[in-house]
């Protein structure tokens, strides 16, 4: 028989939920305290579960708060989850993606790619195939909700996505067709996650992405004048990672790439102006291209000139009140300081979080 929940024990859940939304200091910690106590009980997953997936008539910010314990938990208590638990995540997981809530279906999509990420792609065989068959729903939700799951899983799991599973098969050799025929799509956000998810591999210099590159670069430049500012920015990004990775892919249509990123340069969005900017950065970056540049250095130069000119709002948005060009400098002002060169420190697991990027300045009389 299947597992239900007790409906008191569940009522007392859906309050706690509730009252996670309090802005009471004192409440927030005796809400912490509880949902730490019942972390212990062996079946608070299962409940979490439940109100995530079964009970469509609490408030979305409800069950989306259980989702979000729900992948607290599994990633926690990952390797003392009863394996017979795990198996009921999965089942009623794969059961419920596409929920009409996108806050809700993102949130279990949260949940489903932890746990591939966490019990490893081969101890799930079905669940890429499940998401790759509902890639063809007529339903939106559906299909949406499992783009968001492959794009989750081919962040967390990209490296292992180009390993064979256990019956041989390379999942991305699967996969990739797949998501090339989704740039041409109706749906701006299947676009946008077709493109944003294939350049993933792109970046990683994934092996099964290798023989569909071509593809790759011909299937992307027909986005390139897209409607949709999220898909133009994907384009950008997707570009960049060539310029990384397979530059030699650019260069017999160099002249076409670079009039495409200054006109993109310019964009009138300020989001995608900021993305293509990223490809000049990239391009001085890799020594062996910079003299590619060089002839349309005339036309590249005054456009990001022009970039950094301030608008009338931007002027207005500066802050003059503290401008004391007038005001003579204080000794303290005019200490000199010395600089410390800046260090990275790089951790397993890596993230732009955990690098210490900031430029230090050190006081000579510090120690006085």
């Amino acid at each position: 028989m299947e597992w239900q929940p007790e409906p008191e024990s569940l009522r007392q859940l859906i309050q706690l939920l509730n009252s996670t939304q309090s802005v009471d200091n004192e409440v927030q910690q005796q809400n912490n305290q509880r949902l730490e106590e019942l972390r212990q009980v062996p079946d608070f997953i299962n409940y979490l579960l439940f109100v995530l997936v079964a009970m469509k008539e609490e408030s979305a910010t409800v069950r989306a708060v259980a989702g979000l314990l729900l992948k607290n938990s599994v990633r926690q208590d990952f390797n003392t989850i009863p394996p017979h638990v795990l198996e009921y995540v999965k089942r009623k997981s794969i059961d419920a993606i596409g929920d009409p809530d996108t806050l809700v279906r993102h949130t279990l999509g949260t949940v489903i790619a932890t746990s591939v990420a966490l019990g490893k792609i081969r101890n799930w065989p079905e669940i890429l195939p499940r998401l790759m068959q509902l890639l063809d729903s007529s339903e939106y939700p559906v299909v949406e909700g499992a783009w968001d799951i492959l794009h989750k899983i081919c962040e967390e799991c990209g490296l292992e996505l180009d390993e064979p599973l256990n019956d041989g098969t390379l999942p991305l050799n699967i996969m990739l067709p797949k998501f090339i025929t989704f740039f041409a799509s109706d749906l701006p956000v299947l676009r946008e996650y077709a493109i944003t998810t294939t350049t993933i591999f792109v970046s990683k210099r994934s092996v099964c992405m290798q023989p569909m590159i071509d593809a790759f670069v011909v299937e992307l430049f027909k986005r390139a004048n897209d409607e949709n500012p999220d898909v133009l920015k994907a384009v950008c990004r997707a570009v960049v990672s060539l310029l990384e990775t397979r530059p030699e892919k650019l260069m017999p249509e160099l002249e076409n790439v670079v009039n495409y990123m200054i006109y993109t340069t310019q964009h009138s969005d300020p989001d995608i102006a900021m993305e293509a900017c990223e490809f000049w950065l990239v391009f001085c970056e890799q020594e062996e291209l910079v003299e590619s540049l060089r002839p349309f250095l005339s036309r590249v130069i005054p456009t990001l000139m022009r970039g950094m000119v301030y608008t009338e709002r931007d002027l207005m948005m500066l802050d003059n009140d503290d401008d004391d060009a007038v005001v003579p400098d204080s000794d303290q002002d005019i200490k000199p300081r010395h600089h410390k060169a800046r260090t990275h420190d790089h951790h397993d697991g890596g993230g732009a979080g955990n690098d210490s990027d900031e430029d230090e300045y050190v006081d000579e009389d510090e120690d006085d």
